[in-house]
C-alpha cells in the first residue's frame, strides 16, 4: 500500500489533524503578540520608560518618558518627580504626545537644589477629555554621580493628581524607575519583596531563569509581596535587555489574587538574539522602587550535527512580521499536501 493510498482511506482523519495543527500555530501567534495580563482595573497608571538604566559614564545623557495608561476623561494631570541631585541634573522637560500641543497648556518647573521636577497639563477649555494611553512628558538628564558611594537612584512621584472635565479626582497608581551606576545593584528591602522568574527557572532570589531557543515563547512571572502577604491589582513594569545590551521590550501587566503579573513574548529568530539576557521587574510599594532581575541564556535551534544559526532579518516590527511568516509557511504547505493527496484520491476514483 502506497502513501496515497494510506491518505486516501484517512482522508477525514488527516483533515481534522490538519485543523488542529492549525489552530494551535494560530493561537501561539496570538500569545507571542500580547502579553498576558492577570487582573483588571478601572484605575489609571503612570509609568516611567524606561523603568531601570545603567549610567556608565559621567555626563551621560538619559531621557525618559513619562507615559500613562489606561485613562478615562482625563483633562488635567499634575505630578511632581523626585530625583537625586547627586546622581542625575535634570535638563529639560518636553510636552508628550497625549495631550495634544494646540489644545492644552504645558508648564513645568526643575528645582535642581532640592531634585524636585513639577508638571501641569491641562486641556484648553473647548477641548474633549482625553482616554487610552500616551506620553504625557519627555524629561532629560544628565548623569554627574557626585557621590562615589551612590550605586543607584531612583525616580520617585511624591505627588500625582489627576482631574476629569467635571474636576473629580481620578484614580491612579504609579510605576517609578531605578538609575544604575555602571552595574544593577539588588538591595534588600524590609517588608517589600518581588521575585521575578520564567516559566522554566528563576523562583527565589539569584536564581537564573534557565535557558530558552530563538523563537521560542518566555513567560515572564513576577510576584509581589508586602510583610508576606500577596499583594492584588498591583501594576507591574517589566523591562527585556537582549545580550547587546539594548531593551526590546516595555510592558506592564497587573498582579491577580495571589500577587502574581505575568507577559508572554517570543525570542526574535536572530543573530543577536543568542546570549545571555536580562530582565528587570520593578514595582512601587509604601512610597519606595521595588525590582528584582534574572537572566537567561538564549541559544540556537539545534539540529542532528550541529548547530543551525537563526534566520537573519531586521525590522522595526520583528515579531508580528516573523511569527506572520512562520504561520503562513506552515499553513501552505499543509494545504498544498492536503491539496495533492485529494487531487491523486480523485484520480484513482475516476480511473
Amino acid at each position: 500500500m502506497n502513501l496515497f493510498k494510506i491518505i486516501d482511506s484517512y482522508h477525514f482523519k488527516l483533515k481534522f489533524i490538519i485543523l488542529k495543527i492549525v489552530f494551535l500555530l494560530s493561537f501561539l501567534l496570538f500569545i507571542s503578540r500580547f502579553p498576558t495580563v492577570y487582573g483588571d482595573s478601572e484605575e489609571a497608571y503612570l509609568l516611567i520608560d524606561p523603568p531601570a538604566y545603567v549610567a556608565e559614564e559621567i555626563g551621560e545623557v538619559y531621557v525618559i518618558s513619562v507615559n500613562i495608561s489606561n485613562v478615562k476623561n482625563l483633562y488635567e494631570a499634575y505630578f511632581t518627580l523626585a530625583y537625586n541631585v547627586s546622581f542625575l541634573d535634570a535638563i529639560t522637560v518636553s510636552q508628550g504626545s497625549f495631550f495634544p500641543e494646540l489644545q492644552s497648556h504645558f508648564d513645568f518647573k526643575i528645582d535642581g537644589l532640592s531634585g524636585l521636577i513639577e508638571v501641569n497639563l491641562s486641556l484648553t477649555n473647548s477641548s474633549v477629555s482625553l482616554n487610552g494611553d500616551g506620553s504625557l512628558v519627555k524629561i532629560t538628564f544628565e548623569v554627574t554621580q557626585n557621590s562615589t558611594t551612590c550605586a543607584y537612584s531612583t525616580l520617585n512621584f511624591k505627588e500625582i493628581l489627576l482631574l476629569n472635565s467635571e474636576s473629580t479626582s481620578i484614580s491612579c497608581q504609579s510605576v517609578e524607575a531605578v538609575v544604575f551606576w555602571k552595574s544593577i545593584y539588588d538591595p534588600y528591602m524590609e517588608g517589600s519583596f518581588l521575585d521575578i522568574y520564567t516559566q522554566k527557572a528563576g523562583k527565589g532570589p539569584g536564581e537564573l531563569g534557565g535557558t530558552f531557543w530563538v523563537s521560542e515563547v518566555i513567560y515572564l512571572f513576577s510576584e509581589v509581596k508586602y510583610n508576606n502577604w500577596s499583594v492584588p491589582q498591583q501594576m507591574v513594569a517589566f523591562q527585556v535587555i537582549n545580550p547587546y545590551g539594548e531593551t526590546i521590550l516595555v510592558r506592564t501587566a497587573i498582579t491577580d489574587q495571589e500577587g502574581i503579573a505575568n507577559i508572554s513574548f517570543r525570542i526574535p529568530p536572530l543573530i543577536k538574539s543568542i546570549g545571555v539576557w536580562t530582565v528587570i521587574s520593578t514595582v512601587s510599594l509604601a512610597q519606595n522602587v521595588i525590582w528584582d532581575i534574572t537572566v537567561f541564556e538564549v541559544r540556537s535551534v539545534p539540529t542532528v550535527g550541529g548547530n543551525i544559526l537563526p534566520i537573519k532579518y531586521e525590522t522595526n516590527n520583528y515579531s508580528r512580521v516573523g511569527n506572520t511568516a512562520l504561520y503562513l509557511v506552515a499553513v501552505l504547505t499543509l494545504t498544498l499536501f492536503y491539496t495533492m493527496a485529494m487531487r491523486r484520491r480523485k484520480t484513482q476514483v475516476a480511473s
